[in-house]
């Protein structure tokens, strides 16, 4: 990634580069393919991008089976279709209120 920025790389490719070192190793387990699973066993990622050229952001949420989110994201902010109303119905949600405030 560092090799990218400064041999004049798209300033996004290189970090989203540098990320997916890190997204691919199974012994981290704050993100990525090494990532802690859910209540449910199964791991989900998310992940943000931003083009501050561009003036774009992107993110995604919950994904699974997927090594590489950031990718993903980024492929979001490339595409004119993309939206910021994207539906949102499909992602499971992390916790109810009344689980997050241990409501009987």
């Amino acid at each position: 990634a560092f090799s990218m920025i400064t041999s004049g790389s798209d300033p996004l490719e290189a970090v989203i580069a540098g990320v997916n070192i890190v997204e691919l190793d199974p012994e981290e387990t704050g993100v990525g393919y090494g990532g802690l699973p859910n209540e449910l066993g199964v791991v989900e990622l998310d992940a943000a991008v931003m083009d501050g050229r561009a003036h774009r952001g992107a993110g995604v949420a919950g994904l699974q089976n997927v090594r590489h989110p950031t990718k993903v994201a980024r492929r979001l902010i490339r595409t004119p279709e993309a939206t910021a109303e994207a539906p949102l119905d499909h992602v499971r949600p992390v916790a109810s209120a009344r689980t997050a405030a241990h409501l009987p």
